[in-house]
């Protein structure tokens, strides 16, 4: 047996899984929701950046390690709420990550970012054109991890990363703001769950832990530093988001009070803002860049949810992956033409059910893996009935 010799070669893994892991979270609620808080909040940023990183990015943490202790396993890891509720579960992210929201809300998000730049773009004919775009990417489902980490993550880094940086260093327009401290964390915290990284990373790390296996095939205790690696990428990785919602929360916040972004829509955000940082080309930039997020994300998404749905249900039939593919993304293109805010509108009730429950599962679930200690199915039922009461007061 080989043993890593070099941290270099450890470095390699961990980056390029990091970059994965970031290019695949980081897309439309992501950018959209921490812009919308930051312009909402104005002077109160901070309290609203604390409240949004606890539930974007601390808890995707912890969602990471419990998903290392059941071997990126979310089958498993959801059936301990029980086993018919747990394939409803897995049902419902699926279709929340895939066709029905996370899929055409990217699509939709693009959209509305190129509008900025092109007022005559159709919406159906660029949802048609983005969905052969994730065709041939995804076609070669071997390759997604690979092309998102050593290419499309660290561009959307470079990218999104300088706009903010320059952002810090123009005159801010910053408004004031009339809720309290708390509120405006509770505010970022409600908000963070917008982003679907919880939900993104109990699935995603199946797909993480894949692309592991070939660096740590002929290591000693391979097994154990792929879950080793898969932590402390996805730790990483959560830090490369945390930093990201932090700036975007911030520089929106700065330009709160601008005549731009007063009354604009949250989709078209990053580019007005880009307008004010970086001048007349900036908008196109961050059209551009927008596109680049949302594509990657889409891909990730896409590949995720066609290899549950081929596995599960298509390939016992005989189907092929591509018919598979071509039907998700043709239910996808249906629902991209209804636009972000009609997507968000119509889902965000079972967003703020499901989450918090999902919480609560996944630290019991780490409660009895480390300690075993099993606090049975109650948490997770009580905190769904809590949330689902709360939506309809």
């Amino acid at each position: 047996m080989k043993k890593i010799s070099s941290s270099a070669r450890v470095a390699t893994p961990l980056l390029a899984t990091a970059f994965a892991l970031f290019a695949m979270l980081f897309g439309t609620g992501n950018i959209v929701f921490p812009l919308g808080l930051g312009r909402s909040v104005g002077a109160l940023a901070l309290y609203a950046m604390i409240g949004f990183v606890l539930t974007a990015v601390l808890i995707p943490v912890i969602g990471i390690i419990a998903m290392a202790l059941y071997d990126g396993d979310y089958t498993v890891f959801l059936q301990r709420a029980g086993k018919t509720p747990g394939i409803v579960m897995v049902i419902i992210c699926m279709a929340l990550l895939g066709p029905l929201c996370g899929i055409p809300r990217s699509i939709a998000l693009s959209y509305s970012a190129l509008q900025w730049i092109m007022p005559n773009l159709s919406l159906l004919y660029f949802s048609l054109a983005m969905a052969v775009i994730i065709f041939c990417t995804t076609i070669r489902e071997s390759k997604v991890v690979g092309l998102m980490g050593k290419f499309l993550g660290p561009l959307k880094v470079l990218l999104l990363g300088g706009l903010i940086i320059k952002g810090f260093f123009i005159p801010a327009q910053t408004a004031p703001c009339e809720l309290s401290n708390f509120e405006t964390l509770k505010h970022g915290f409600f908000e963070g769950f917008g982003t679907l990284d919880l939900i993104g990373v109990i699935f995603f790390s199946s797909l993480l832990l894949a692309s592991l296996r070939k660096f740590y095939v002929n290591v000693e205790n391979s097994h154990r530093e792929q879950i080793k690696m898969l932590v402390k990428s996805g730790v990483l990785g959560s830090l490369m988001l945390g930093l990201m919602y932090a700036g975007f929360i911030f520089v929106a916040s700065f330009q709160s009070g601008a005549e731009q972004c007063i009354g604009l829509e949250k989709t078209q955000l990053l580019s007005a803002l880009a307008t004010i940082i970086l001048g007349a080309g900036g908008g196109a930039l961050a059209s551009i860049t927008i596109a680049v997020a949302c594509t990657t994300t889409a891909i990730a998404l896409t590949t995720v949810f066609v290899d549950y749905v081929h596995r599960t249900c298509m390939k016992p039939r005989g189907f092929h992956y591509v018919v598979t593919l071509l039907i998700t993304l043709v239910i996808a293109v249906f629902f991209a033409n209804y636009g972000f805010e009609k997507i968000q509108t119509m889902l965000e009730p079972l967003i703020m059910v499901l989450y918090p429950g999902l919480i609560v599962l996944t630290f019991t679930n780490i409660i009895y893996k480390l300690w075993k200690v099993d606090l049975g199915k109650i948490p997770f039922y009580a905190m769904l009935a809590i949330s689902f009461i709360n939506q309809i007061r």
